[in-house]
């Protein structure tokens, strides 16, 4: 759960549990459910983190949602996070950026921006699933006890 007296960014306490493999805080703050943040929701949080274009689009789709997308951004910036999806918005070398590029050297003739809208959809149709699962599951353990 978000400790508001931890030296720990909201962002941090969101996200790093997760990557780091610690346990996975849950609770409320305020009115945002800490389980249901697409960040926790997603099979594996190293897409924020990911090398491919369509990858980082993928992820910047699933903060678009996200109830604590403006102060995952800022407290981002301020801890000069220096790469990853935060907040919506992908962060190389500190700087926020439009677009990852692909490596090596660039096409003659660049293809169509067509990755972004193709990552949201399979953002959004990912985070339903991933609701439902999580609903099931919950139903599920709730007639359990």
């Amino acid at each position: 759960m978000f400790d508001a007296g931890s030296n720990q960014s909201l962002a941090t306490q969101l996200l790093a549990p997760v990557v780091g493999g610690a346990p996975v805080a849950s609770g409320r703050v305020g009115a945002v459910n800490l389980d249901e943040l697409p960040c926790r929701l997603v099979d594996d949080p190293e897409v924020f983190f990911a090398e491919q274009p369509a990858d980082v689009e993928y992820a910047k789709a699933l903060c678009r949602e996200c109830p604590v997308q403006d102060s995952c951004l800022a407290e981002a910036l301020e801890r000069h996070e220096p790469w990853g999806v935060w907040g919506g918005q992908l962060l190389v070398q500190g700087e926020v950026v439009a677009r990852k590029r692909p490596r090596g050297r660039p096409r003659k003739h660049p293809l169509p921006e067509q990755e972004a809208p193709a990552a949201q959809l399979l953002a959004a149709k990912h985070l339903a699933e991933l609701q439902a699962q999580r609903t099931l599951s919950k139903s599920g353990s709730e007639r359990a006890a």
